[in-house]
């Protein structure tokens, strides 16, 4: 949000309490407190021009998100390409059985790298070899049981919040 934007929420916000501290009244019916307010306050214009920032932002994610997507993909097909050329000049140096080429803009050097772990069956594997692991809270499926209303003890869901919807027809 922008620093105009906060100023005047804040504005018409001090504006808007100030003037409900003055018309506060026990013969002042709900409605027609916030009806006066409404109309002597520009407060919900400022949130109105809030929302419309929040509605340009939320639609420039878009944009943006399809972007990073777009240039994530020419970064895979980059990366697939490069190790595609290095795969070509790594066979022909070894099939031509060259060790080393210098030049001016680089050195191409062939070198043996050792083994990588293939695990065939982990069933045969010997215990030693693994990690034993504590086990992991499935937040997910606690969440369903209590919203179930399933009692599970050391856990409670929270009473929620609030939530703003902005909506455009």
């Amino acid at each position: 949000m922008t620093r105009d934007s906060r100023n005047a929420v804040s504005e018409q916000l001090a504006e808007w309490q100030g003037l409900r501290r003055q018309l506060d009244a026990p013969d002042i019916d709900p409605q027609t407190m916030l009806d006066t307010l409404e109309g002597a306050t520009d407060l919900h214009e400022a949130l109105i021009d809030v929302a419309k920032e929040v509605m340009e932002r939320e639609a420039a994610n878009v944009g943006l998100s399809s972007l990073i997507a777009d240039l994530q993909d020419r970064k895979r097909r980059n990366e697939s390409t490069a190790d595609a050329l290095r795969t070509i000049i790594l066979q022909a140096m070894d099939t031509a059985g060259i060790p080393q080429i210098k030049s001016d803009f680089c050195t191409l050097s062939k070198r043996d790298t050792k083994g990588k772990l293939v695990v065939v069956d982990e069933a045969l594997i010997p215990a030693k070899f693994f990690v034993p692991q504590e086990p992991v809270l499935d937040k997910k499926a606690l969440s369903a049981a209590l919203e179930a209303k399933e009692e599970v003890a050391g856990a409670t869901l929270s009473n929620g919040g609030i939530s703003l919807t902005i909506r455009v027809k």
